[in-house]
């Protein structure tokens, strides 16, 4: 008698393990349907900058040549870690890093970056392409007699790099923009030096060009 319970109890159960096996192939369906998906996955806001470059494969053939150029320009300055660059379909960024650029906490830019930016503007030049310089600091609040936060600093930065390009390197003004981001969008985190120093950067960003 006990083991024909056992096996009625089986029978009267076995639909239960096919309705599992169902509900687990469509749920399998539906990660794979929604990954698939343009809008399933994160993306990233900005390149990978913990490598000196970065190119992702769906850059656009008229963003792919100033990358080019930029990176065989700068190769100098990738290798010492003063410069990062990365690609993106709609645009191209140049971190210039703050170690080689300016001293801490000021928006003086040192004289020996000079030849760097303008490497970086010999580049732009020829292009059609709209800019933005965007300045970023660490999340270590500053507070001097010429700076009363980071907000201030990260934008000051931003127009001394402007300054240079538009002054002893000629590029018209009219083809930038200025963005002072403070600490709100670091590439790294916060909580080490190392993650602070790659967070202290001026980014110049090349934009996809309207008229293409």
């Amino acid at each position: 008698m006990k083991s024909r319970r056992v096996q009625c109890s089986f029978g009267a159960h076995r639909w239960m393990i096919s309705y599992a096996d169902l509900v687990t192939l469509l749920l399998a369906c539906f990660v794979v349907m929604y990954a698939m998906a343009p809008g399933g996955n994160a993306t990233a806001k900005t390149p990978d900058h913990t490598a000196s470059t970065v190119q992702a494969a769906s850059a656009s053939p008229d963003m792919a040549l100033p990358f080019d150029r930029l990176k065989s320009e700068l190769a100098p300055e990738i290798a010492n870690g003063d410069v990062l660059i990365g690609i993106e379909e709609q645009r191209v960024v140049i971190s210039l890093r703050e170690k080689a650029f300016f001293p801490s906490g000021k928006d003086t830019i040192y004289p020996q970056a000079l030849a760097t930016i303008s490497k970086v503007a010999d580049v732009i030049r020829p292009l059609p392409n709209p800019v933005l310089l965007e300045g970023h600091t660490d999340s270590v609040p500053v507070h001097n007699v010429h700076f009363r936060s980071n907000w201030e600093l990260s934008a000051a930065r931003g127009i001394a790099l402007l300054n240079v390009m538009a002054g002893a390197d000629g590029l018209p003004v009219s083809r930038f923009a200025i963005v002072g981001y403070a600490d709100n969008d670091p590439v790294a985190g916060n909580e080490s030096e190392p993650g602070r120093a790659q967070n202290r950067r001026v980014d110049v960003v090349i934009l996809r060009s309207r008229q293409q």
